[in-house]
């Protein structure tokens, strides 16, 4: 499962990097592509014991026309498991755990200006390295975000953000997720 999960990854980071970077070195009068990093902090609402996670993102963006932006974000997190991880002595207990995921969607900036007030709908998934039942969870969410320019091409931002995640293997389950963080992107 967690070979599927990893070709998977594979495949998404192959396809921001075939969509975005190619862009880089191009010349254009308008910024219309964006890079960056964020970290963050997610709570999981579901009933595997894993319950939280701080997700450090990779993110790219595509601003379209009139306000509408496209954006990739592909984060690596770090969540904190209350029990089932492989201890010395073969017990199991409370640990770390390593998850990988995925959000596209689209925000709109209701501003254009240094200071940009944005909300936006996605698609997220995430998945954990978890032993025994490693959880992939998928599903719409909604967004809300203010950037600031601090340069002609570099912004800061934060954001929050609440996803309505399905368990897609094992048990089938709801799980509310929620959380913010803070990013930081170069346009160009």
């Amino acid at each position: 499962m967690a070979t599927r999960f990893a070709r998977a990854l594979t495949l998404a980071l192959a396809l921001t990097t075939f969509l975005f970077a190619p862009r880089a070195f191009a010349a254009a009068s308008y910024a219309n592509f964006s890079l960056g990093i964020g970290a963050g902090f997610t709570r999981l609402q579901w009933d595997q014991p894993i319950a939280w996670a701080i997700p450090f993102t990779l993110e790219a963006g595509y601003y379209i026309d009139n306000g509408f932006e496209l954006y990739l974000r592909t984060p690596f997190a770090v969540g904190y498991a209350t029990t089932g991880i492989p201890l010395p002595g073969g017990q199991l207990g409370a640990g770390p755990v390593i998850g990988f995921g995925g959000s596209f969607g689209v925000r709109y900036l209701f501003s254009q200006e240094d200071l940009r007030p944005w909300a936006g709908l996605h698609f997220s998934g995430i998945g954990f390295l978890y032993p025994n039942s490693p959880p992939i969870m998928v599903g719409p969410g909604v967004n809300v975000g203010l950037e600031y320019f601090v340069s002609e091409s570099i912004a800061v931002g934060a954001r929050a953000f609440f996803d309505f995640l399905m368990q897609v293997n094992g048990v089938f389950q709801i799980a509310p997720s929620f959380g913010g963080g803070i990013y930081a992107v170069t346009y160009f």
